[in-house]
């Protein structure tokens, strides 16, 4: 009972946020009814009121009832983003013999890290993960994300400008085009410290997704 109620509360707070402007018509509407009965103001009043519940029950619940589900079934998607790009970080770390702060690793952090890891050499994390080498490693990730993207992006039509923007950036993102280069040419580079920057850029790009999965969260 209590967990209905609080949803009831939370929809209602939603409601309000996006349509303040028309709960206030309604009010003054019904107001100026209150005030003035001649057959123009109880005309237009009872017009705006007919036209603010057909918005309600028309256009507003169906588009909600949509937004909710959209976000349960992007909402996996978006993790599967955030958790593969950020998995490179840790599963990198693990194969060097480096130390740095996992919460708040740095740019220089990042370029140790990647210089130490050769195109071909594998590891202990590496084998335990199934992968033969760092390149099949990095390309598995690349599409991995490029793919959960791609889900995401199909429901555009319910998504905010902002984070369609942000997907973009991150599925072009320097990075990902650096691996792609690399798949074309496998044999160019020893290490992977030409990756350091465009990862630690698309790295700190997942604090945005992750505020914009718990907004999303918030829709459920």
């Amino acid at each position: 009972m209590k967990r209905h109620l609080r949803h009831i509360v939370w929809e209602l707070g939603v409601f309000f946020r996006r349509n303040w402007f028309l709960v206030i018509l309604l009010d003054l509407s019904a107001g100026a009814y209150a005030l003035d009965h001649t057959e123009l103001m109880t005309w237009m009043s009872l017009t705006y009121i007919s036209s603010f519940t057909f918005y309600v029950l028309t256009i507003y619940m169906p588009e909600r009832k949509n937004q909710r589900n959209m976000s349960k079934v992007i909402t996996p998607y978006l993790r599967e983003v955030i958790t593969a790009t950020e998995q490179i970080f840790y599963t990198a770390l693990a194969g060097v013999d480096y130390r740095c702060n996992h919460e708040n690793p740095t740019d220089d952090d990042f370029f140790e890290i990647f210089r130490n890891i050769k195109t071909y050499d594998t590891s202990a994390r590496l084998e335990y993960l199934g992968f033969p080498n760092w390149f099949e490693y990095l390309q598995y990730q690349r599409q991995r994300v490029e793919k959960n993207i791609d889900r995401i992006l199909a429901f555009e039509h319910f998504l905010e400008t902002d984070f369609i923007l942000l997907l973009e950036k991150i599925h072009h993102s320097s990075f990902y085009e650096s691996l792609t280069t690399a798949q074309r040419q496998p044999g160019k580079h020893e290490d992977y410290s030409f990756l350091a920057d465009p990862y630690y850029q698309c790295f700190r790009q997942m604090g945005e997704l992750k505020d914009t999965l718990k907004k999303l969260s918030l829709n459920f």
